[in-house]
């Protein structure tokens, strides 16, 4: 903010104080304009949008910076450019949404150099070719909105700037938490959904494969703490450890040669048993790994073969050159997540009437066209033999996905829900088709505040021309869908992504999560294991080994009558009582049911056998009792046979309980019988 201040500051004094005090001081030289892409209108729309590949060198405060390197277009990231643009075009077009308002824009590079921002969120308050912030010559054009910028750093000082001025600010890909803070950044917004689900969804991708043991790389920047601090947690909930965790450059400074010599972090991978490295960073911090990972190929002459699971920051091959394109091949079989993006219709066809000879005020397309086709438009003397002359015909359709894509990329389509979400926005709060809108030829246009817009933000919500709904979340709660990427890196040293599996969280449960493990190509050849220690097999249990990760444990025998039906379990479970543990103590087996069938032989033979002695005590019983008035019944005491003939009986009869499949009530039977039976034999 202080810096800001002083940039404001020094450029207000007279340049007759400027020539006097003929001081060095970079803060104190008039700024230069920067060039943009223009198009007029009653309302403009800003963006800062990256484009060019720039290595800033921070030397001294006595010279302006310098660049390492020419700076080269970044090929894939001009599509947020084309996003913009088209967005604007279809807005013009349509004639319920701003009726009578034409929306222009200014699109400026996006550095990532804060003498640059500063300079260029100045210009955006300022009449356009001229340097005078909150003052304007012509009040036919109105700033609307400033969309920008895909880095956390550059979109904090732009906000710092803009809020001062109630500027609506809708950034994206901007992952540091402070700018959700109201109280700091008042007018800044995000557009793409919270980057916290998808670590939700790395998480379910580790556990899918049973990967336990891996190795973090986060730029040293605020985005790869906040990346850290977010991650690490759910790590630790779902017994995931951390072998190794370390720090990339997030961008090119006067460290850039000792980085570049540092071998710590090539030699933390390679000593690692972890075969799977999560990496977060955009297209910056990925340039610098590749740059190690090159150097350790030509120190070593070999590869680490890891399973790189990037996050959705990183653009592939977006920098579009040819090194970055060579580079892919450290990445071969790694995993990448893309954000959702719908399918914009006419978007394509937009693109197919690109003429970089009528390039109408886009000073990007000339150079983006020279690079993705290798060819220039300079005279035939003027160009070496190994690029040829462009003509014209060439085909987009033609280039590989690596430099370009003709359909929306994640980023590009935040971009374009971004100019429609203020233009709607500006929609809700202009009385279009009332009395007040028809009165002063549009000047109730220019009484429109930033705060009002800002205020309407909150409450938009329409489906997009994809038919997706955008909506703005103040908590950053939303989720979004990612597709799960496969890099690979072919012998002719082209490169691809193919969708191996989605995520959608607005699928239903199990469906949530789909990959396909036999499309995907492994740098390994095969699906590599990444733990500590090999997993505990069923019938095993995991113990606990006193000063290690709890990913490194010990596997321990289920005791007896115990058992363990899948791998890595914590602890040995009891069979219940009708089931008892196999050999292998992996599963409970169901106890069999044995039993004395009428079927067999002995059952036949036993039922026989009971029948014809429970037939011959009863003729007994009935002899006895159609004699009980004689002498010699009386003499043998009548009672006591009687009781004697039918304890007989019944002890034949009750052998009819133990033949056939038991029930509940024959087992209860039995055991009064059986108890009866040795009361009998012990009396």
């Amino acid at each position: 903010m202080v810096l800001m201040w002083v940039l404001l500051f020094s450029w207000l004094l007279p340049q007759a104080v400027h020539r006097t005090l003929r001081t060095k001081c970079l803060l104190t030289r008039p700024f230069e304009l920067q060039e943009e892409y223009y198009r007029p209108g009653d309302c403009i729309v800003g963006g800062m949008l990256p484009h060019l590949k720039t290595t800033v060198i921070h030397g001294s405060f006595e010279k302006p910076p310098w660049n390492t390197h020419p700076a080269r277009p970044v090929a894939k990231n001009y599509q947020q450019i084309l996003a913009l643009v088209f967005a604007v075009n279809e807005i013009n077009k349509d004639p319920s949404l701003l009726p009578n308002i034409t929306l222009g824009f200014r699109i400026v590079e996006d550095t990532k150099f804060a003498r640059m921002t500063y300079q260029a969120g100045l210009s955006f308050l300022s009449t356009r070719g001229q340097m005078v912030p909150n003052y304007r010559c012509s009040r036919q054009e109105k700033l609307l909105s400033v969309i920008g910028s895909l880095n956390s750093r550059i979109s904090m000082q732009m906000a710092s700037l803009l809020g001062l001025f109630k500027i609506p600010q809708l950034g994206y890909s901007s992952f540091n938490p402070v700018l959700k803070e109201r109280t700091l950044f008042t007018s800044f917004y995000r557009i793409d959904p919270s980057e916290v689900p998808q670590y939700l969804w790395i998480i379910r991708l580790l556990l899918h494969f049973h990967w336990n043991w891996i190795g973090i790389v986060a730029p040293d920047d605020d985005s790869g703490e906040n990346f850290l601090q977010a991650l690490t947690p759910m790590l630790d909930q779902n017994d995931i450890c951390v072998a190794f965790t370390k720090r990339t450059l997030s961008e090119i400074s006067v460290f850039y040669t000792d980085m570049y010599n540092d071998d710590s972090l090539t030699t933390a991978v390679k000593a690692s048993k972890a075969k799977v490295v999560v990496v977060s960073g955009d297209s910056n911090a990925i340039r610098n790994l590749m740059l190690l990972l090159l150097r350790y190929k030509k120190k070593t002459k070999t590869s680490l073969e890891k399973v790189w699971i990037v996050t959705s920051q990183w653009e592939f091959a977006a920098a579009g050159t040819a090194f970055l394109q060579r580079s892919v091949e450290f990445f071969h079989g790694a995993l990448s997540f893309r954000g959702h993006a719908g399918d914009v219709p006419g978007f394509k066809s937009f693109l197919q009437t690109l003429d970089p000879l009528h390039p109408q005020g886009d000073i990007f397309l000339k150079a983006w066209w020279e690079l993705v086709f290798q060819c220039s438009f300079k005279k035939l003397n003027a160009i070496p033999r190994i690029i040829k002359k462009c003509t014209v015909n060439e085909d987009l359709e033609n280039l590989p996905a690596s430099l370009f894509e003709m359909s929306m990329t994640g980023n590009s389509y935040n971009v374009y829900n971004a100019v429609y979400l203020m233009a709607h926005a500006l929609h809700a709060i202009y009385p279009f088709g009332s009395r007040r809108a028809m009165m002063g030829n549009g000047k109730r246009l220019l009484d429109v505040q930033p705060w009002e817009i800002l205020a309407s933000l909150k409450s938009i919500q329409f489906n997009n021309t994809a038919g997706e709904e955008v909506f703005f979340s103040e908590n950053d709660e939303r989720s979004a869908g990612y597709d799960i990427l496969n890099v690979i890196f072919f012998p002719n040293q082209s490169s691809a992504q193919v969708k191996v599996g989605r995520m959608d969280p607005r699928a239903p449960p199990g469906k949530d999560f789909t990959i396909h493990t036999d499309a995907v190509v492994w740098a390994t050849q095969k699906l590599p294991s990444s733990r500590c220690v090999e997993s505990c097999l069923p019938g095993y249990s995991r113990k606990v080994i006193e000063e290690e990760p709890p990913c490194c444990y010990d596997c321990g025998l289920c005791p007896e009558g115990t058992i363990s039906n899948h791998t890595d379990a914590e602890c040995c479970v009891p069979c219940s009582e009708d089931q008892y543990p196999n050999k292998k103590k992996g599963q409970c087996i169901s106890k069999s049911i044995s039993f004395l069938s009428y079927q067999e032989c002995l059952g036949i033979v036993l039922a026989s056998f009971t029948l014809l002695h429970s037939l011959i005590t009863t003729l007994v019983l009935a002899a006895v009792i159609k004699h009980r008035d004689t002498p010699i019944v009386k003499a043998n005491n009548r009672e006591l046979t009687y009781v004697l003939l039918i304890s007989i009986l019944l002890s034949f009869l009750s052998s009819f309980l133990f033949i056939g499949q038991p029930t509940r009530v024959t087992c209860f039977l039995r055991q009064i019988a059986f108890t009866g039976q040795v009361q009998n034999l012990a009396a």
